[in-house]
Order: structure tokens, then sequence, then C-alpha cells
């Protein structure tokens, strides 16, 4: 699903971190909850 949101490789690199804490911030309709949950669907496919 990221791929399709054509994120940053970085965020994908966040995604694959084992600890931390990430901040995601923007205006309204920015896709902050759809990058999440992109987020979380790759951590839950790759763990």
């Amino acid at each position: 699903m990221l791929e399709q949101l054509k994120v940053p490789a970085g965020i994908r690199k966040l995604s694959d971190l084992k600890a931390g804490l990430v901040l995601v911030t923007g205006p309204t309709g920015s896709g902050k909850s759809t990058t999440l949950a992109a987020m979380i669907d790759h951590i839950n496919k790759s763990r």
C-alpha cells in the first residue's frame, strides 16, 4: 500500500524500525490517517 501512495523511501524505512515513535503532522485532509494506515499495513505484512 505504501507503494501505491508513492510515499518516500524514508517512510518505508521508518516502518521497518523495531522501536521508536513516529509523529505524523499536517493540515486536515493531507493524508495523515491514510499514511499511518499504510504504515501499519506494511508492518503487519512484513513481520
